[in-house]
Parts: C-alpha cells; sequence; structure tokens
C-alpha cells in the first residue's frame, strides 16, 4: 500500500489517494479541508484548494480506498470512485458529461485512465491493512 500523488495536467487537477489511516492523517495535515477518515471502502472528495502562500487556486480530488481482500470488490470500488472523480473534473471544467450523440469519450477515457491510476496504487492493498 502507498499513498500517491499526480497531477492530472489535461485538466489542472491534483490527485491525492490513501489507503491507510496513517496516509489519510498525513493528507489531512496537508489539505485543511479533509474530514475524518471515511468508513466506507472508498470515498471521493472533489475541492478547489487556496493555499495559503499565495500560489493559484488548484482543484484537488483526494481518493480514500481502503484495504480489500478481493481483486474483485478492489477493482469494483477504484471503478465507483473513478467515475465519481471523472464527473466531478468534467463538471468544474464545464464539459456536459451526457455528451454528444449519446456518446461521452471523455468521461469514459478519464473514467479508465483514473481507474488504472488507482487500481495500479491500491493492488498492494489487497492483503490486510498494516
Amino acid at each position: 500500500m502507498s499513498a500517491a500523488r499526480h497531477t492530472l495536467d489535461i485538466y489542472g487537477v491534483d490527485l491525492h489517494l490513501a489507503t491507510t489511516e496513517r496516509e489519510w492523517k498525513k493528507l489531512r495535515k496537508r489539505l485543511a479541508y479533509i474530514t475524518e477518515q471515511p468508513d466506507s471502502a472508498g470515498h471521493t472528495h472533489f475541492a478547489i484548494w487556496h493555499p495559503n502562500n499565495g500560489d493559484p487556486a488548484t482543484p484537488v480530488v483526494t481518493f480514500w480506498i481502503r484495504p480489500h481482500t478481493d481483486p474483485a470488490e478492489l477493482v469494483n470500488t477504484c471503478a465507483h470512485e473513478a467515475v465519481h472523480a471523472a464527473s466531478q473534473i468534467l463538471t468544474w471544467t464545464g464539459h456536459d458529461i451526457r455528451g454528444d450523440e449519446g456518446t461521452d469519450e471523455p468521461h469514459a477515457y478519464l473514467t479508465g485512465w483514473l481507474t488504472h491510476w488507482l487500481w495500479t496504487h491500491t493492488t498492494p492493498a489487497l492483503t490486510t491493512e498494516d
């Protein structure tokens, strides 16, 4: 298990992932808007972060994915949280997630990319929490 951070350059969004209580506490120290650790299997939160040091405001998505023992349940949780994040990011950018003519490739590709990113950083979490 490991915490992960990535800047999604195309949308200018910072992504943060925590998979343990310790990692979540570290995120809470850095990002004051984060609440107590969720009780659920996964959680996604979108916010606009206004740093106190004068840097520009940044959209931030924080993910909580608890350790799973079943790989299928883990991929289910990753996909579920990725859909939330993709919808929030695209709504923030003004993209209509319903898409033109019944198709929405940006939403589908972003959901796939986020699911892959979450899966890559949570796969070691398949056993138990440290």
